[in-house]
């Protein structure tokens, strides 16, 4: 996996699903932005299916809101770029 922040290199998939070169992504619960980001993907994924989403498509929607759910929980969130100090996590 090529992460697109070099020190994420060290989060990989032990599975070996992710090809070494496939770049990824990943956004953190501390995130401020993350929830929204990742329920404008569940909305694209949606609109996407024209309303006839599979099973599988349904199981990935329902683990990104419970995943954006989760990270609003998050306590320590912040806006990227700044540290807690900041005004953000």
């Amino acid at each position: 996996m090529k992460h697109a922040q070099e020190k994420y290199n060290e989060v990989q998939d032990g599975s070996g699903r992710i090809p070494e070169d496939e770049p990824v992504f990943l956004l953190r619960g501390q995130d401020e932005l993350a929830p929204s980001v990742i329920r404008y993907w569940v909305m694209c994924l949606a609109e996407n299916t024209r309303g006839k989403p599979t099973h599988a498509q349904r199981l990935k929607i329902r683990a990104a809101l419970d995943q954006a759910d989760a990270m609003e929980r998050w306590e320590a969130r912040k806006i990227p770029g700044t540290d807690f100090e900041q005004g953000g996590d």
